[in-house]
């Protein structure tokens, strides 16, 4: 029998449930775990009372938790609505590790050996019903919610199911779009100017966090000379840069003041004072290692050459040339560019400087009626005497360069384009996915398109996208010749990116969707099957665990307790990306984890 209940009371309980109902399921963290008052509400109305004690529960901590339980007075049908599960956070999270974590690194992926089976209580029995989760994907979700809400200071939480069986593409979506995104962002400015500034390799005697201001920027020297002033433990050294630019002997100077340089900086209205102030202007970093503040990698270059009378001399000077060429293209490092990136003309910067040619014809013709004023300090003695450029100027320098780029980079026989050595005066003949790149700058003919579809695409298509080199380009490896990073079988977002969008500009929609689905499952299958990782590079030739690459520093985004906060930037932006490639039928056999020989053999139309 029902225990009565007066009008009253009934309406307030359908305005909690009403509440409640309307709570999203997949709220960013800081919502979902942060606010306790709607965990509350979200658990009073979906609470019964039960003649039995709980089981794994404090019956007090609980009421405490969520209130006074309402009386029950109709059935709940959980086959009818997601469940929810009323879970112990601490309790919860050392039984799932004990359990599944058999490799003990606070991660739970197809390489542990538990059961993959794991009990949680239901918040409609209080948590005296039991319901199984099963499969490394549920599993590992599981324990990431735990991390975050144990993050949040959560003791007890009622867990939608629906977080913990998201379609995984979907999921991942929501994370980069509403918290990798977030978590990737910095700003430097007073909040945070001493632990930013802190270097871990400052080997100095006294380190002290210091921070270097351009002479150009004096309101920022003011700023955080307020702050030194201000605040005498902080230790905080500011500098201004030098007057024209660092000198050689400045520079070595350095080594014995490390420090870090002032970022831009905006103005705002204190909220607490009324007052103008200033704020570190967002960034995002990569992520993993790299936290600094990057365009397509590292411009961080060697701080000095070493001084001496060696008859090497010269050798070595070429070698730091080479290097800091290596570092500068972003493919640091490739046996493409090794002891000979500085003497290379190379396709994709060449690819890269035709699209600026092109752009800022297009810009000047379109925006300023093809008359762009040039202040007097930044003239050139090609526009000095009339004072403005025109896009005709521009449009002839890509020309130039594509002709340039016929006459010297495209190779008729092989369909393809490769680098010139300038030294040598001959084209190179390393095989690499930036050939492509000169069909997503438009510098390829039709014609030298159609040839780059059919004879190079074949060369560097692979299980997983596009590899950066072919593995005879690379040639052999071994203990005294080892893997690069931007070799073969190695793949990176932005060569898959550019791939894509150059073939769509071309008409080649079929190869740019499977090369987009093949590069998204792979993310997506690490994604599923090892704990949520997004990380820097793929080996793109393993079926089962593409991210684990041994080149070099290894990879960045994996190395993570519980949960992953942030991805890995490029990686993040192809997945989003990519998605807009891909039809509906696509993006469902992907949230259902299907290969695409699969798919394709699925969907091939019969004739």
């Amino acid at each position: 029998m029902s225990v009565p209940v007066d009008e009253h009371s009934l309406c307030a309980h359908r305005r909690r449930s009403s509440r409640s109902s309307d709570a999203d399921p997949f709220s960013e963290p800081d919502i979902y775990y942060g606010q306790e008052e709607h965990l509350k509400q979200h658990a009073q109305a979906h609470r019964r009372t039960l003649s039995s004690s709980l089981k794994r529960f404090d019956l007090t901590d609980l009421r405490d938790f969520i209130g006074n339980v309402p009386s029950r007075r109709t059935s709940h049908d959980e086959r009818v609505q997601s469940r929810k599960f009323l879970i112990d956070v601490d309790a919860t999270l050392e039984t799932l590790l004990e359990r599944e974590d058999t490799d003990h690194n606070v991660q739970i992926t197809i390489d542990d050996q538990g059961p993959k089976v794991f009990a949680v209580g239901t918040a409609a029995s209080n948590g005296y019903n039991r319901f199984d989760l099963r499969g490394t994907y549920m599993i590992s979700n599981l324990l990431q919610e735990l991390t975050l809400a144990k993050d949040y200071g959560r003791k007890h939480i009622i867990l939608d199911e629906q977080r913990l069986n998201e379609n995984p593409v979907a999921r991942l979506s929501r994370l980069i779009k509403k918290c990798y995104w977030n978590a990737l962002t910095r700003r430097i400015d007073g909040s945070n100017i001493v632990a930013v500034a802190e270097d871990p390799k400052d080997w100095t005697a006294d380190p002290v966090p210091r921070i270097y201001v351009p002479p150009g920027a004096p309101e920022q020297y003011e700023y955080y000379k307020r702050i030194a002033d201000a605040q005498p433990e902080l230790r905080l050294d500011v500098q201004y840069l030098p007057e024209g630019g660092p000198t050689a002997e400045y520079v070595k100077d350095l080594n014995e003041k490390p420090g870090l340089l002032a970022l831009a900086m905006e103005e705002y209205i204190d909220a607490n004072t009324g007052m103008k102030d200033l704020r570190g202007v967002p960034f995002v970093v990569p992520g993993g290692r790299f936290n600094e503040f990057y365009g397509w990698d590292s411009y961080m270059e060697s701080l000095g050459l070493f001084v001496s009378d060696r008859v090497d001399l010269a050798r070595l000077d070429d070698y730091f040339l080479h290097d800091r060429a290596v570092r500068e293209s972003g493919h640091d490092t490739s046996y493409r560019l090794e002891k000979v990136c500085a003497n290379l003309a190379t396709v994709d910067l060449n690819s890269l400087l035709y699209k600026y040619e092109v752009d800022i014809a297009r810009t000047i013709r379109d925006f300023f009626g093809d008359k762009l004023s040039i202040p007097t300090e930044f003239r050139t003695p090609q526009n000095a005497e009339h004072g403005f450029e025109s896009s005709a100027v521009w449009d002839r320098r890509a020309r130039r360069r594509k002709a340039a780029m016929d006459k010297y980079l495209w190779d008729e026989g092989k369909g393809t384009y490769f680098d010139y050595n300038t030294v040598e005066q001959e084209r190179t003949d390393y095989e690499s996915a930036t050939t492509f790149w000169t069909m997503w700058a438009g510098v390829a003919s039709p014609y030298q398109a159609s040839r780059l579809v059919n004879e190079a695409l074949p060369k560097f298509e692979v299980y997983g996208g596009l590899v950066s080199g072919t593995e005879k380009s690379r040639g052999p490896i071994g203990l005294d010749r080892p893997n690069r990073q931007w070799d073969y079988p190695y793949g990176w977002a932005p060569q898959q990116m550019l791939a894509w969008s150059g073939l769509i500009r071309y008409g080649y929609q079929d190869e740019a969707e499977r090369l987009a689905y093949k590069w998204l499952y792979m993310i997506i299958k690490a994604f599923v099957d090892f704990n949520g990782a997004v990380v820097e590079k793929y080996d793109v030739t393993r079926p089962i665990d593409p991210h684990k690459v041994e080149a070099e520093y290894g990879n960045q985004g994996g190395d993570f307790k519980g949960v992953s906060r942030e991805g890995f930037g490029w990686v993040n932006a192809s997945f989003v990306y990519g998605l807009e490639f891909l039809n509906a039928h696509m993006r469902r056999a992907l949230g259902a984890c299907t290969p695409y020989e699969t798919f394709s053999k699925a969907t091939a139309v019969q004739y």
